[in-house]
């Protein structure tokens, strides 16, 4: 169990590192093009060129309706923090170590797979998440019931 959530942790960390450059990214361009367009605005109505108001009206309910800036940066830089966690939890999992730490990880994984769900669409990337934080969870709590003495016993040093 603990290899299989070692395995889909690291395989979510790297679509994760993707993903998260994307939202950084994209979420830089929205709050960049925000700005511009209010810029451009201001600039318009300075030269007596303003919108009507059934254009404005247009113009904020696209506004309104537009994904922000800064809600998708939160999101990239927690999916940026939450790849590096699921690597080094996915090390610990390989190690039978830290089964609190695995565990935490594997909820963190849950949680940011549904802020993007939420955020963008749910897919196929999420259902990976969504298994690799189920089975990080399930490895901790075999990590835990092995270190308490009530799990299997370990595996046999090799043969020198």
């Amino acid at each position: 169990m603990r290899i299989a959530a070692g395995i889909f942790l690291i395989i979510v960390a790297i679509i994760n590192l993707l993903a998260a450059s994307g939202y950084l990214l994209g979420g830089a361009v929205v709050s960049g093009a925000g700005e511009l367009s209010q810029a451009m605005q201001e600039q318009a109505a300075a030269q007596g060129q303003g919108m009507t108001a059934e254009q404005q009206a247009e113009f904020d309910a696209a506004m309104d309706e537009a994904p922000s800036g800064g809600g998708l940066m939160a999101l990239g830089g927690f999916l940026a923090i939450l790849a590096i966690m699921q690597i080094v939890g996915a090390v610990q999992a390989f190690r039978t170590k830290s089964a609190m730490l695995v565990m935490v990880v594997g909820g963190l994984s849950i949680v940011g797979e549904i802020w993007g769900a939420v955020v963008s669409s749910f897919g196929i990337m999420n259902i990976l998440g969504f298994a690799a934080g189920i089975l990080a969870i399930l490895a901790g709590l075999g990590i835990k019931k092995a270190a308490e003495g009530g799990g299997a016993a370990p595996a046999a040093p090799p043969a020198a």
